[in-house]
């Protein structure tokens, strides 16, 4: 699914970098601290309730950076109403956790940065993205790190996403829709993708 959405997002302005979120909005480890003692877990931000935890799209561009929930489904066709309200509330906290422009906002901006950091770096070890695909925003990673940088909104994309691999001997075609009122877009793709998908190089879909 990741490979779908950075592929479907590619732009030569924006940095797009897929970011799994189960660990950070419960408990990671992956820089050294348990984020649940930290104001980005789910439970420390005030949120006991459903929330997406599969994949954060992050776009970044001259210290703006854009945020984009992805739910992923397998299976017989979700619970859109459910799936969609989970994309929402990620995103609610997020913003609610990195847009502050107080001493706390600056501080998680930065832990949150940190984490991304992270995930680029293993990427780089396992050559998932074009050479110097991250090039642009590594130069700038210190002046990121400082937390200064503002969360944005487009107008061109959704609140986010919710994509089902469709299990069903009478769907054959991707379907869109982005129809509702909360804004997410909804992708239903059938299961017969999923094997490209998965095996496919990501360099090959950009």
């Amino acid at each position: 699914a990741y490979k779908f959405i950075t592929a479907l997002l590619h732009s030569k302005d924006i940095t797009w970098v897929p970011l799994s979120v189960g660990e950070m909005v419960r408990v990671s480890r992956n820089i050294g601290l348990k984020i649940l003692d930290s104001d980005l877990s789910a439970a420390n931000g005030g949120n006991d309730g459903t929330m997406s935890d599969d994949i954060l799209m992050v776009g970044l561009q001259q210290q703006n950076m854009l945020i984009l929930p992805v739910e992923v489904k397998t299976g017989s066709k979700p619970d859109y109403k459910h799936a969609k309200k989970q994309v929402i509330n990620l995103k609610n906290h997020l913003e609610s956790q990195l847009k502050p422009r107080t001493l706390k906002g600056k501080l998680n901006r930065a832990l949150f940065f940190r984490q991304l950091i992270a995930q680029i770096d293993k990427y780089k070890l396992y050559k998932v993205f074009p050479t110097n695909y991250f090039e642009k925003e590594l130069i700038e990673r210190n002046e990121w790190l400082r937390g200064e940088y503002s969360l944005q909104k487009s107008e061109e994309l959704p609140n986010g996403v919710v994509v089902s691999h469709i299990d069903s001997d009478s769907f054959f075609e991707p379907d869109y829709n982005d129809d509702n009122d909360e804004n997410v877009l909804l992708i239903d793709l059938p299961i017969a993708l999923l094997n490209s998908l998965v095996t496919g190089s990501l360099k090959d879909f950009l």
